[in-house]
């Protein structure tokens, strides 16, 4: 993948509903959205096969630049969660729209 240039902050308490439109554009623009909405399923085959390894490399990074674009006070939403981005996706959303956070 290409050199990560894009930033902007950190989801925290208080800007979900910005972190999220940006967070989406990202995932988007690195191919992972699908994965992350639950639109793009693992495809059938072997846990060896090319294209299931590459889905799961791809969820894992997936996974990955969620966990490190939020503060380390929302890591916690993301325990036991490993590898599973639209799970943690979800989890966010319902923490932070039940909790007032979604500002």
């Amino acid at each position: 993948m290409a050199k990560d240039d894009v930033t902007f902050p950190k989801l925290n308490r208080s800007n979900h509903s910005t972190w999220r439109i940006r967070m989406v554009m990202h995932l988007t623009r690195l191919g992972l959205w699908g994965i992350v909405s639950g639109t793009e399923l693992c495809p059938a085959g072997a846990p060896t096969s090319r294209a299931v390894r590459d889905y799961n490399s791809r969820l894992n990074i997936a996974w990955s630049e969620m966990g490190l674009r939020v503060e380390d006070s929302q890591l916690g939403y993301f325990a036991g969660l490993e590898n599973d981005p639209a799970a943690a996706w979800k989890k966010l959303d319902d923490v932070h729209k039940a909790g007032g956070f979604a500002t």
